[in-house]
């Protein structure tokens, strides 16, 4: 009946009232499961989403956020089958909030920044990915010192060392010159000269003739370890630090970069530019899109780049393979991600409890490292020391241990001969 401005439904119980009760109801139900379609905007932004040619030759889309959805797309729907969406792209992530502010059905994704102007005019999910702006450089490995060979060994062992060869020189001649005398003479010089060389040329395994004594072989045990040790000690030190140097960067930190003539990228409408307008004196040059700016860095038209520190290493694990571009890994912002919906959304709550699923299950981690985990050694400090005498104690013992030996034999062998 109508009344008026107002519509009136006579239910006075009838024979038929049962039946248009479940009437009403089924049409309730159905008219509530009918408007269960979401309209997903995205737009390309590698690696959250972008485009891939599946094995059909088919277009089809990929990503992190890609993978995000259809997965809380599949737990949505066991609760309700009827529930389908739709992916809309659209040319910018400006414009994906174009759509979602006018479309009740839809929502946004791509990598969107959860910040305080969004919040307020629109709803959004629970944070499901953290980043920053970081700086993506070309390392140029610091020159080659003209020291660099006298590196692996504390100055104090290359100094022991040395006294030590010469000691053993004197050594080899005083133990061998009763045994050999042609090839140690008697006379000091001569004598001590042949010792020496025949020291350094155990040293350097180049010896051309051997000892013959019993002493002086105990002492020779010694000595021979001892050039061992010292060799594998200081090739092994030496290749640590030619290792660090190929590794090492002139740039440790952004204040390497923060010097007036020096050109820093950034991409228009980013954290990283206006943090790097406010922040930094070296030359900000813009760039419209993020390809742009990253062919810039590697035809070295500009030194680095700020932009999201997580793209950034997906860019270095799927184009830089010569390691010839590095990221510091010093986030100069923090940004928060989160799904983007329509203030009426009505299906808003049931996905942000999804996404609240996921991260309490780990899959949040799972895409992460799936999508942004480091595929290549990265830049990384690390430090590397010399080898002072410490390192070479037990050796010593042992050197003077041998010479102790020596003694006592050669004591022992003179007093037989003399009895």
């Amino acid at each position: 009946r109508v009344h008026g401005d107002f519509t009136v439904l006579d239910m006075r119980v009838g024979p038929r009232t049962p039946a248009l009760v479940v009437v009403l109801v089924v049409l309730a139900l159905a008219l509530e499961s009918s408007c269960s379609h979401v309209n997903v905007y995205v737009t390309e932004n590698a690696p959250f989403v972008r485009r891939v040619v599946a094995r059909t030759g088919e277009e089809v889309l990929s990503g992190h956020d890609v993978m995000l959805w259809e997965r809380a797309y599949d737990i949505l729907r066991a609760s309700d089958s009827n529930l389908t969406y739709s992916f809309v792209s659209v040319g910018s992530r400006n414009e994906i909030f174009e759509r979602v502010r006018v479309d009740p059905l839809g929502l946004g994704l791509s990598g969107l920044p959860v910040t305080a102007s969004v919040v307020a005019e629109f709803k959004t999910s629970p944070a499901y990915f953290q980043t920053g702006a970081d700086l993506v450089y070309e390392r140029v490995p610091p020159g080659s010192s003209l020291l660099l060979i006298f590196s692996p060994l504390d100055w104090r062992i290359w100094i022991s060392g040395a006294a030590l060869m010469y000691f053993s020189g004197h050594v080899f001649w005083f133990f061998e010159r009763n045994v050999q005398p042609r090839r140690f003479p008697r006379a000091y010089l001569a004598g001590v000269n042949q010792g020496v060389w025949y020291a350094w040329g155990t040293l350097t395994f180049s010896k051309t003739f051997d000892i013959k004594g019993f002493s002086t072989r105990m002492y020779s045990v010694g000595w021979s370890s001892l050039c061992i040790i010292y060799i594998a000690a200081y090739t092994a030190n030496l290749m640590s630090i030619l290792l660090q140097q190929q590794l090492k960067s002139q740039v440790e930190s952004i204040a390497d970069l923060n010097k007036p003539g020096i050109k820093i990228g950034v991409v228009q409408g980013t954290p990283g530019q206006l943090w790097a307008q406010q922040y930094m004196v070296a030359d900000v040059v813009e760039f419209a899109t993020l390809d742009a700016a990253w062919e810039a860095v590697e035809t070295a038209k500009v030194v680095g780049m700020f932009y999201d520190g997580a793209v950034l290493q997906f860019l270095l694990n799927t184009r830089s393979f010569n390691q010839r571009l590095s990221m510091l890994g010093q986030r100069v912002t923090a940004e928060v991600y989160g799904i983007v919906y329509h203030k009426d959304f009505e299906l808003s709550s049931k996905i942000d409890a999804v996404v609240l699923e996921m991260n309490e299950n780990n899959f949040l981690t799972y895409l992460r490292d799936q999508w942004f985990e480091r595929k290549f050694v990265p830049t990384q400090k690390f430090t590397q020391q010399q080898l002072n005498l410490q390192s070479f104690a037990g050796m010593y013992i042992v050197l003077a241990f041998s010479f102790v030996t020596a003694i006592v034999t050669f004591c022992v062998v003179r007093l037989k001969h003399f009895c």
